[in-house]
């Protein structure tokens, strides 16, 4: 999970499953896409999708700075799969999976998503640098 809107480098690809251009922000990204191209149980899936700021009054705070919920975040993944139910992916960097801000991002994910009600919702840790 990463803030909203950042200017940075994106991977740019054309996804057969969304039958359009699609973009992620890293490698890892980029690799997890063609996992999900090629699972047969995923409709389309959508990428670096904006949480809802006006939703987040529904999150237990708890553990979680407060500048936190003043801040636009987006997912990595979030996958709609044939029998229509809803995942979510967060793509984490092992070397990065300790890091306090890390671990408040995943945990204000897992709750944001946990409020709609999606409870198919996961952290992928991928290799360091």
């Amino acid at each position: 999970m990463e803030k909203a809107g950042i200017k940075g480098r994106k991977i740019k690809f054309f996804s057969k499953k969304n039958n359009s251009v699609i973009y992620v922000h890293s490698r890892d990204q980029k690799m997890f896409a063609e996992i999900l191209e090629a699972d047969p149980n995923i409709k389309f899936y959508e990428t670096i999708k904006e949480l809802d700021v006006n939703r987040y009054s529904g999150i237990n705070p708890i553990n979680i700075r407060r500048e936190y919920f003043e801040t636009t975040w987006s997912s990595d993944f979030v996958i709609h799969y044939e029998n229509e139910t809803i995942g979510v992916r967060e793509i984490v960097r092992s070397d990065n999976i300790y890091k306090k801000a890390v671990i408040e991002r995943l945990e204000l994910s897992r709750r944001y998503w946990l409020c709609l009600k999606v409870e198919n919702w996961k952290m992928l840790m991928l290799g360091g640098n």
